[in-house]
């Protein structure tokens, strides 16, 4: 029989573990490195360089992230997710 059986085979084995991740691996051991090139004096001595309290720094990135991935002043830019496991936005708990 020379039907659409005998030329098929299992999509299975045509599939290597771990090869979708191959160009991903690539792409953040690439950048990773450009990293360290780029900053080298500051990766060896990142305990003096950084502050003591990471805190305002930390919060000061996030907030510049959340500003630049959501349109200002839009209902979603004020309910960030900041209070996430609460259901409420900032305006309803400012008045509490």
């Amino acid at each position: 029989m020379s039907g659409a059986g005998s030329d098929t085979h299992s999509i299975e084995a045509d599939v290597v573990p771990g090869r979708h991740l191959r160009p991903w691996l690539l792409a953040l051991f690439g950048y990773a490195a450009l990293t360290v090139m780029l900053t080298w004096p500051l990766v060896v001595r990142l305990p003096a360089v950084l502050p003591h309290d990471v805190g305002d720094p930390v919060l000061n990135v996030w907030i510049l992230w959340w500003d630049a991935h959501v349109a200002p002043l839009t209902e979603r830019w004020w309910n960030s997710p900041m209070f996430w496991p609460a259901d409420h936005d900032a305006h309803s708990m400012a008045g509490r």
